[in-house]
């Protein structure tokens, strides 16, 4: 039997007032065959050419885990959650030639089960981590 991983991506609708954040909701069920790569697409498309774009996971029972974010301006700088396998998750932001946020889980793992989030805000990378 063919183990399957699934990624239930509910991108959700709220205003963040103190973090200027912008959530859709969407709801996406994806299975994938454990072991292989899977890549998920965040519905945002911020209109101001700085802040940050953030992914979490959900599993039943516990409080979302951050998985990355990153300044959408410079993507060179990816900021993971505490405790990740860094090598297992990578962020492509262009698909031809249009603008994207997409996650990508490499190898995928049983582990992997759970709802994803993406949200973005229009404060910097900086900003955030110095107010927390």
């Amino acid at each position: 039997m063919d183990l399957q991983t699934s990624c239930n991506i509910k991108l959700f609708s709220l205003l963040c007032l103190a973090l200027h954040c912008f959530f859709w909701k969407t709801s996406l069920n994806v299975s994938v065959p454990q072991g292989q790569n899977v890549t998920l697409s965040c519905p945002l498309m911020p209109n101001s050419s700085k802040g940050v774009l953030s992914w979490y996971k959900q599993t039943p029972g516990q409080g979302p885990q951050l998985i990355l974010s990153y300044n959408v301006t410079d993507t060179s700088e990816v900021r993971y959650g505490t405790g990740l396998d860094q090598s297992r998750y990578a962020i492509l932001t262009r698909e031809g030639l249009k603008l994207r946020h997409l996650l990508q889980i490499f190898t995928t793992l049983q582990n992997d089960t759970g709802t994803y989030y993406c949200g973005f805000s229009d404060k910097n990378l900086t900003k955030l981590n110095a107010n927390a």
